[in-house]
């Protein structure tokens, strides 16, 4: 966990660094596409590995889960909010 979000934070600024990365992984057909492509999902990634309540509904749906299981059932933040706590970076859930 600690490395996915160093990672995003990384990704997050070092731009030049991961268009090409992108691209790459993707495949997406240029350089310019991929910048493109980063521009549009950067502030998708949260910083603190949180994803927001939207994000968790939107997966719950895709996912077909019953909208009669609560949240609490599904996730486990524990882990994550430990590896806040290390980095300082305060929980929020």
């Amino acid at each position: 966990i600690s490395a996915v979000l160093m990672g995003t934070a990384y990704a997050k600024s070092h731009k030049q660094e991961v268009v090409p990365l992108l691209q790459e992984f993707v495949g997406l057909q240029n350089a310019e596409v991929a910048a493109r492509a980063y521009d549009a999902v950067k502030d998708m990634w949260p910083e603190n590995g949180l994803p927001s309540e939207q994000s968790l509904r939107n997966a719950v749906s895709i996912a077909e889960i019953a909208p009669t299981v609560s949240m609490d059932r599904m996730v486990n933040w524990g882990l994550l909010n430990e590896v806040l706590a290390s980095f300082k970076v305060g929980a929020s859930r």
